[in-house]
């Protein structure tokens, strides 16, 4: 998929696009939650959070970028 997304881009954008291979993460950085039933009318609440890699690289791209400080 980084090959077909580069591909789209000009070769002057390709130095500002930044790609990020985070294993088990999903396609955005939604954060979702559910309560899950058990058999013997007891539950649980299940929490699924954001990739430790995607939150990482967006905080660091961030600071390249000067959105946040250093």
């Amino acid at each position: 998929n980084i090959a077909q997304l580069n591909a789209g881009f000009d070769q002057q954008y390709i130095q500002k696009l930044t790609t990020v291979i985070a294993p088990n993460a999903q396609h955005g950085t939604e954060v979702d939650a559910k309560n899950v039933m058990l058999d013997d009318a007891n539950s649980y609440w299940r929490f699924f959070r954001i990739s430790p890699t995607v939150t990482i690289a967006l905080i660091d791209f961030l600071k390249t970028h000067d959105f946040i400080p250093k």
